[in-house]
């Protein structure tokens, strides 16, 4: 996750590769802790799609203030 934008009710997330990944896609964010290992932690739905970068709002019962910088993000759907 490069950025999360409270205000705006966005994030913004890059990718590894220059792939685009389609709007309507579901992406599920991860803290990793040192003890634990990875924890699930927000569910988000992409609106808008570029090269190698997304933005995505909330998705479902998730809250954007439970993600962070620096989370990575899978591809669900």
């Amino acid at each position: 996750v490069r950025s999360v934008r409270t205000k705006d009710g966005t994030a913004i997330v890059d990718f590894e590769t220059a792939e685009s990944v389609p709007a309507g896609s579901i992406l599920r964010a991860y803290h990793f802790y040192a003890l634990t290992g990875k924890k699930p932690v927000c569910d988000l739905l992409v609106t808008e799609s570029g090269e190698g970068r997304a933005v995505a709002i909330v998705n479902g019962k998730s809250q954007l203030s439970d993600l962070s910088v620096g989370d990575q993000a899978l591809v669900l759907q």
